[in-house]
């Protein structure tokens, strides 16, 4: 199943990016919502400005790519990431950092980058699906254990408990979560 693109949030350095980029996406500009954003401005008001979109387009601005890194890094698991490069000095660094997709410019230019961008959404969503799956397992084998098991932050407030400790207990999730001990005894 390929991936519907329906809104992206770009981020390029120059203004002539969003030019280059509408090229790209000409044939689907008119059912693509697309948000500008400069790449100086990548912070949560940035993403927050701009809500329910499918995939992050980031163009690393040339001679600022550890920069860059650093910027993009606390977004790139939330949101399918393509990162669109000059060249491949840097592939392996935004791969590492967790790009689905690497397009260098002169790919995007001759083969479109609108295919890019389904694969990214798509293989994302896919790894999403086989986390919450993974999730679950795991979550009902701790739920399903007869010793308790717990989490507690630093201040000895419960941060998770399974079905054991809520018997123990004789409470439900919510009069225990972010609870200490003192409160509830």
């Amino acid at each position: 199943m390929i991936a519907a693109v329906n809104s992206l949030l770009i981020f390029a350095p120059y203004s002539e990016d969003e030019i280059f980029f509408r090229q790209l996406l000409h044939e689907h500009t008119e059912t693509i919502k697309i948000a500008f954003k400069n790449s100086d401005s990548i912070n949560n008001e940035a993403f927050n400005s701009v809500k329910d979109f499918d995939a992050i387009i980031y163009f690393v601005p040339q001679g600022r790519e550890q920069e860059s890194f650093d910027n993009i890094k606390q977004y790139a698991e939330k949101y399918p990431l393509i990162v669109l490069l000059d060249n491949d000095q840097f592939a392996i660094e935004f791969i590492q950092l967790g790009a689905d997709e690497i397009v260098y410019r002169q790919n995007a230019l001759s083969t479109g980058i609108y295919k890019f961008i389904q694969i990214a959404i798509e293989r994302k969503r896919k790894i999403k699906e086989q986390i919450n799956s993974k999730n679950h397992l795991i979550n009902a084998i701790i739920d399903g254990a007869t010793e308790s098991i717990f989490v507690k932050d630093n201040d000895g407030k419960y941060l998770f408990v399974n079905n054991a400790v809520l018997r123990v207990l004789n409470k439900n999730k919510n009069e225990v979560i972010g609870k200490s001990d003192l409160d509830l005894y």
